[in-house]
């Protein structure tokens, strides 16, 4: 007599195989851990795109102080910035040199994971930059003026133009994800106050700028397009590697408008950004006390003091040790 454990063992070994192709079948989706070829070939594709796009930011960066050069030897004796809420900050080097090291520095943030505002922020660029480009091939059109060749005005404006193209040719799409945002309420008010304060200057030196004046019209996009970037990168950023970016650009935006403002307008006209320089000096400090490890921008700090330690203690081999082998 047959055991009745038989049929059943004989109907899982034959039912086992079609369940598992089953499986296999209905893993084929999102769910499988095995990619195919054409998916892991796309995913670096992506992958490589947010690659170039941050090199762009980074050569980015490079372009705007190589524009600060420019304007530096060949417009800052004839521009005139117009009205603005302050004078000292507005001023096309200081704009550019700072927008130059946010552009750096966030091109290094957090590698091939975005946060949402930086794709606007990348493609932004696109319409900021040709507008550059147009009002200064205008000012080339209009022939030379003083020591200012048309020439110069050409250079600049196909400058800007090839980095306008740059932003759209690097645009690298969708998301792959985000870094995780930081809970710094201080920080991110300080930057808050800055974004508001930086497009608000920016506005007020489009409405002041001096347009019936040769190089008015180019001095005010050449200011306000770049600061009013800049101000809104700094209100959006939030996590941890893009408020240690934003700190630093803020210092030395309110730096450099601090000491320009002391010296063409006087101390008390440089309070404003005295006062925004040192608080963002302040959120170097080991606060809150006894939790001084919750805070990222000290202990950034303390890993700079610690890598400068580093490199000043190994040692260093010159002819005094020749001599002493010798």
């Amino acid at each position: 007599m047959a055991s009745p454990l038989c049929p059943r063992l004989l109907e899982e070994a034959l039912g086992m195989p079609k369940q598992r192709v089953k499986a296999a079948a209905g893993n084929t989706g999102g769910d499988s851990g095995v990619k195919s070829d054409e998916e892991i070939l796309q995913h670096r594709k992506r992958l490589d795109a947010f690659d170039t796009a941050d090199t762009y930011l980074l050569t980015l960066g490079l372009g705007f102080w190589a524009l600060a050069l420019l304007w530096l030897v060949y417009f800052s004796d004839s521009a005139n910035a117009g009205w603005s809420l302050h004078d000292g900050a507005a001023d096309v080097c200081l704009v550019l040199v700072v927008s130059g090291s946010f552009c750096r520095g966030i091109s290094a943030a957090s590698p091939r994971l975005w946060s949402s505002w930086r794709f606007a922020f990348h493609l932004a660029w696109c319409p900021v930059l040709g507008s550059m480009a147009f009002i200064s091939g205008l000012r080339a059109l209009q022939g030379s003026f003083g020591a200012i060749s048309s020439s110069v005005c050409w250079c600049l404006s196909l400058c800007c133009a090839v980095m306008a193209f740059g932003a759209v040719a690097t645009f690298p799409g969708s998301s792959l994800g985000s870094a995780k945002a930081v809970i710094s309420p201080v920080a991110s008010l300080l930057f808050i106050i800055d974004g508001v304060s930086g497009m608000a200057l920016a506005v007020s030196v489009i409405m002041g700028a001096a347009w019936a004046q040769n190089l008015g019209p180019l001095t005010a996009f050449m200011t306000a397009l770049p600061l009013g970037m800049i101000a809104a990168g700094l209100a959006l950023c939030k996590t941890e590697a893009e408020l240690l970016v934003a700190a630093p650009c803020a210092i030395l935006f309110c730096i450099l408008a601090s000491l320009r403002t002391c010296y063409f307008s006087g101390f008390v006209a440089a309070v404003p950004t005295i006062v925004l320089m040192f608080a963002k000096f302040a959120l170097y400090l080991p606060l809150p006390v006894g939790e001084e490890e919750e805070n990222i921008f000290y202990m950034s700090l303390c890993r700079f003091a610690r890598a400068c330690h580093k490199i000043m203690s190994q040692p260093v081999g010159g002819f005094g040790d020749e001599g002493e082998g010798g």
